[in-house]
């Protein structure tokens, strides 16, 4: 860890809202061994979240909401409980051994939901849907 972010170890909670320029998230922040909850918000230039993230520790969860050109979240090692809202270009959610909960609200071109294998728990929130996703169909979820 590097001394600027050793300054955050015990830091348990990020939240990070209104990042309009933001198109990657900082690696050190993978890198805090106490945190549990990772919140993004309102991140509309955030492409991707994935393997530079796997490290954060089990029983975590992630929170994200208003990341418009988010297209996937994939390989959390060790991600237990994944949030996602208002996310409309958001395509695949894969990799993720671990995860218990997902909540998916506005993510209108979802997909892909593979490699899940320990899910219990599934909110889906879309009002212009007429039937079960194909993504969800196909899955053994």
């Amino acid at each position: 860890m590097s001394r600027g972010a050793s300054a955050f170890e015990r830091l348990m909670i990020v939240m990070m809202q209104d990042l309009a320029c933001c198109t990657q998230l900082p690696n050190s922040l993978c890198h805090l061994p106490c945190l549990k909850f990772f919140q993004v918000m309102h991140a509309p230039a955030i492409k991707r979240v994935g393997p530079k993230f796997m490290t954060i520790r089990p029983s975590s969860s992630q929170h994200h909401h208003g990341a418009h050109q988010l297209s996937s979240i994939e390989s959390f090692a060790s991600l237990v409980k994944l949030e996602l809202q208002d996310n409309p270009d958001l395509e695949r959610v894969t990799s993720l051994p671990k995860l218990q909960k997902l909540i998916i609200v506005g993510c209108s071109k979802m997909r892909a939901l593979e490699g899940v294998p320990e899910l219990r728990g599934l909110e889906l929130e879309n009002y212009d849907m007429e039937q079960l996703p194909r993504y969800l169909q196909a899955s053994r979820v």
